[in-house]
């Protein structure tokens, strides 16, 4: 059996029935801080992306994210979305990396 140490698979967390990158995850694996991926209402419709109950956030958010602030979840279309609206060669290739991810995800 062929074990695969995957950094983006890791982080991936069952949120409400989806499979999820939390915001602060997402912006460590860009490269960004997490308030670069705030993301605008209009550009990230719920089913891409939306914000934790403040229970979730106590359960799933690493520590050092400040509790006044609030942290989303990215969906798998709404993680790529935020990777094309960085629009960085980096980000891009980040995520392509994401997407496989998730595809890994559903064939196992």
């Amino acid at each position: 059996m062929l074990i695969i140490d995957d950094p983006i698979q890791d982080c991936l967390r069952l949120v409400r029935g989806h499979r999820v990158l939390l915001q602060t995850d997402l912006a460590r694996l860009h490269g960004v801080s997490p308030e670069q991926l705030l993301p605008p209402a209009h550009t990230f419709p719920g089913e891409f992306c939306f914000p934790l109950e403040p229970a979730e956030v106590v359960m799933l958010a690493d520590d050092s994210w400040s509790r006044d602030r609030p942290i989303h979840a990215f969906t798998e279309h709404g993680a790529f979305l935020a990777a094309f609206l960085l629009n960085t060669p980096e980000s891009l290739a980040t995520g392509i990396q994401i997407a496989r991810a998730f595809s890994r995800l559903r064939r196992n």
